[in-house]
């Protein structure tokens, strides 16, 4: 009876080693998680951090777009800042959804001040969606299966590839590496992504 009581134990040992090694596929995933890689990436996502090679994209000072002058009511630094709101939907189906709000405010900051010369702000807004398909990917080579997922635009047969650093069931992160078609520059593009509740 003892033999067949370790031979169990060690068939158990060896399946929960096996599970174990299912649930995590990216590097900083939990050790754990009761809830299924597609169960953890459906619903709505707020991305809470873009960068761009390390630089945040979430809000961009563009270079060319600030300028300090002597205008007609004296020294002024005319500057342009743009937030992007992203919101990314996932559906069980691979229904796909991106709804992007970009702020675009002119700052318009007047060193003296008068009655006449005030300082201003002017906020553009526009909400631009956009409707995709989404999926895992299958395991190939050294990766595991369902370790990445992609983004499929049907009108251009556009795909995006994202390696899926980090899973939760209320943050995820996301890894994107590209090289530009005409600078032939490579960038890295990292996302935190949170739970909408």
């Amino acid at each position: 009876m003892r033999p067949l009581k370790l031979i169990v134990c060690i068939l158990l040992t060896i399946t929960f080693l096996n599970f174990w090694q299912s649930c995590k596929k990216g590097p900083e995933d939990p050790f754990f998680s009761i809830h299924s890689r597609l169960a953890r990436v459906t619903g709505d996502w707020n991305i809470t951090e873009y960068r761009v090679n390390g630089k945040d994209s979430l809000r961009v000072v563009p270079p060319g777009d600030s300028l300090t002058f002597i205008g007609a009511c004296g020294e002024e630094t005319d500057k342009k800042v743009i937030n992007y709101e992203f919101v990314w939907s996932f559906d069980k189906t691979g229904f796909f959804q991106e709804k992007l709000n970009v702020d675009t405010t002119l700052i318009f900051d007047i060193v003296n001040n008068t009655p006449i010369c005030e300082d201003s702000t002017h906020i553009d807004s526009s909400t631009i969606i956009t409707i995709k398909e989404w999926n895992f990917s299958s395991g190939v080579g050294s990766l595991k299966n369902k370790e990445q997922l992609y983004i499929l635009d049907n009108e251009t047969k556009q795909v995006l590839l994202y390696d899926i650093i980090e899973l939760r069931n209320n943050e995820m992160k996301l890894l994107r590496d590209t090289i530009d078609p005409v600078s032939n520059q490579s960038s890295q593009k990292t996302y935190t992504l949170s739970r909408i509740k």
